[in-house]
């Protein structure tokens, strides 16, 4: 999973432990094994079929 930070929000108190609040996007591989299932994820994520 590759993790990119986008922003830093703001430094904060959550449970009385204090840090910072990060903005991230999550992207990570995902296996397709069947012709409909890559049809439906090429369509939610508008990609072309290869």
């Amino acid at each position: 999973m590759n993790v990119t930070v986008l922003e830093i929000l703001k430094k904060d108190v959550v449970d009385n432990e204090s840090g910072k609040w990060f903005y991230v996007l999550l992207t990570s591989p995902m296996w397709v094994d069947n012709e409909d299932m890559d049809r439906k994820v090429s369509e939610i994520f508008n990609l072309s079929s290869g």
